[in-house]
């Protein structure tokens, strides 16, 4: 269940597409600038067309212009996914490019990961564009340092900083799964486990950040 939290109005649904639904007809007027903002996306992007992929787009724009809106239940239906986008002559079929693009869906991908240059000779018909949500277990890694990276990067930290971090044996954990991983490791602190409450009131080396509306908890190993 996805849950959208504006103060103290809560709105629930299985999907992107019935939260926005239920979003757009609330007559709450605390929702009206986000209500517009959202049909206004609706209709020049879309022309009133909605199904998931669209809904995610919306929502996503929704809590970056509007950061103190909550979202919760996403951590398994996450509003950004990473693709793999390969550029590839059509006779040859080899491979030009190849990029890893985390986005809400597979055309917003495509449109983040051509760059003009790529778009103008490929509009001469020799090149294609492949794209896929299947990633092997390296390109999975690879992406899952990526999003590490983003995390320490939200608490301040520069790229080669963050790097030093990781090797340095430091990690992150989404915050819906960390009061379970603090139990199961036995992460005490004078008798006392660490929990997510605990960490928001002030604990030494560990720290919340939001990446792609999501929490997240990092542990610094110094």
């Amino acid at each position: 269940m996805i849950t959208i939290q504006i103060s103290t109005n809560i709105i629930k649904a299985s999907t992107y597409t019935d939260l926005l639904n239920t979003f757009l007809q609330s007559n709450d007027t605390q929702f009206i600038k986000m209500q517009n903002a959202a049909q206004e996306i609706l209709e020049n992007k879309f022309e009133n067309h909605l199904e998931e992929d669209e809904a995610k787009y919306i929502w996503n724009q929704i809590l970056d212009y509007y950061p103190k809106v909550e979202i919760k239940g996403i951590l398994y239906d996450p509003l950004k996914q990473w693709y793999k986008v390969e550029i590839y002559n059509k006779d040859t079929k080899e491979l030009y490019n190849a990029k890893f693009i985390k986005e809400t869906c597979k055309n917003q991908a495509i449109n983040n990961a051509i760059t003009d240059e790529e778009e103008e000779f490929m509009s001469y018909g020799d090149y294609g564009c492949y794209i896929t949500d299947r990633l092997t277990l390296e390109e999975t890694k690879k992406c899952q340092h990526e999003d590490d990276i983003a995390a320490f990067e939200a608490d301040g930290c520069t790229r080669q900083e963050a790097e030093k971090f990781l090797e340095n044996g430091s990690f992150v954990i989404p915050a819906e799964e960390w009061d379970r991983w603090a139990k199961a490791n036995e992460w005490y602190n004078e008798d006392e486990l660490i929990t997510l409450e605990r960490i928001k009131k002030g604990q030494q080396d560990i720290k919340i950040v939001k990446v792609d509306h999501i929490k997240h908890v990092i542990v610094y190993m110094l």
